[in-house]
């Protein structure tokens, strides 16, 4: 897959796993594109949450997206950056509607938004399972 493959492949899967670290314990949890472009790719949680003080800790961060469909797994492995780009948390407030309750009781300052930038991916399929690891540039 190119870089322009893998950026069309998470926004086709939007839902994925994110491994963080806290400590010596790895954490796992599903989480959702908010955006993913020649940028980056970009998600985002609330600042009260574990997931935040632990990409605060360590942004070093993998998500893995899975395509049941084409049975094609995408892993991209990274750093984090946090950004307080209120236009961009506005766009995210308005794709996802859900947020907009929480938004008007907590404020966008309540709101975290991370970017995967630079990142490599790597590509699994059953074809390729014994194959060496290619890395894709982000």
């Amino acid at each position: 897959m190119t870089k322009e493959e893998i950026i069309a492949f998470v926004d086709k899967n939007p839902v994925f796993a994110l491994a963080t670290v806290d400590g010596n314990t790895p954490h796992v949890r599903d989480m959702m594109v908010c955006k993913a472009d020649d940028e980056g790719i970009v998600f985002s949680t609330g600042k009260v949450k574990d997931v935040h003080k632990q990409i605060s800790a360590n942004p070093a961060v993998e998500m893995c997206f899975y395509s049941p469909d084409d049975q094609v797994q995408v892993r991209i492995a990274g750093s984090v950056e946090l950004t307080e780009d209120l236009d961009l948390k506005k766009e995210i407030v308005e794709k996802f509607e859900f947020l907009k309750p929480w938004i008007e009781s907590a404020g966008y300052e309540a709101m975290a938004v991370y970017r995967v930038k630079g990142g490599k991916a790597c590509v699994w399929t059953m074809e390729t399972n014994d194959a060496p690891k290619e890395y894709i540039d982000l």
